[in-house]
């Protein structure tokens, strides 16, 4: 695996660049590795959550039906395992009224 260091995939993201593509060309392949798949994901970190409190009126709608879907099946006081939650935007906003 022929990766930079990490400072310059993160210049790479922040110019808005895919890291699993550069990766992969880095690797002279069409397939993701997990490697770049978790590099990918560790340099996004918190970009989720970033969106979500800069512009919360973008994601209030997909909470709201997420909510009118979810409210035939969970009481209150239910219990959800979110399984990859990742930054758990969609249920943390699931959970705001």
């Amino acid at each position: 695996m022929k990766y930079p260091n990490i400072a310059s995939l993160k210049q790479a993201y922040l110019k808005g660049e895919n890291i699993t593509s550069l990766i992969k060309q880095l690797d002279g392949t069409n397939l993701n590795s997990t490697v770049a798949i978790e590099l990918a994901y560790d340099l996004q970190a918190g970009s989720y959550v970033e969106a979500v409190l800069k512009t919360p009126h973008k994601f209030k709608p997909y909470y709201d039906q997420l909510r009118e879907i979810l409210a035939k099946y969970i009481v209150e006081n239910d219990c959800i395992l979110d399984a990859g939650t990742g930054e758990m935007t969609t249920l943390g906003g699931y959970s705001l009224k």
